[in-house]
């Protein structure tokens, strides 16, 4: 018997799936849990075509996350901070600084230890999807105001 698949069932398959059952398996398990529905023509063609929708959808999802990877990988940020004697941040710059400046999460940025010094610094920015990326932040010294 023919199904489809309403929700992802271990050992069976994902949600959306038309898959090839035994009859009690069906009557007795996956429909009375609204888990399958009988797979006809109609149903088939449609689930076929959300399936093509959802696969362009995320095609075109991971094509704007790839341009926004190599906007940030080519464009490296400068932050302007404190420093003491020249080369040490007066405290340190945290993930929090650099996702507002880039306009992402907290979350989405990896830095291996606090940045406590000025110059280049890479960090890894992770976009979901399994999309990661490299920015180049420049900390460098900010200016004292004349009074």
């Amino acid at each position: 018997m023919k199904i489809i698949l309403l929700e992802s069932v271990e050992k069976l398959g994902e949600k959306g799936e038309v898959r090839e059952v035994k009859k009690g398996y069906f009557r007795n398990f996956l429909f009375p849990r609204g888990l399958a529905k009988i797979a006809t023509n109609d149903e088939i063609l449609k689930i076929e075509v959300e399936m093509k929708k959802k696969q362009e959808k995320e095609a075109q999802e991971l094509a704007e996350l790839q341009k926004k990877a190599e906007k940030l990988k080519s464009n490296p940020i400068t932050l302007e901070v404190r420093l003491i004697a020249g080369r040490k941040i007066f405290g340190s710059v945290k993930a929090k600084e650099i996702a507002e400046l880039l306009g992402l999460k907290t979350k989405q940025l990896k830095i291996a230890k606090p940045i406590k010094e000025a110059g280049e610094h890479k960090i890894i920015v992770n976009l979901g999807k399994g999309m990661k990326t490299e920015v180049v932040v420049n900390i460098i010294s900010k200016k004292k105001r004349k009074k």
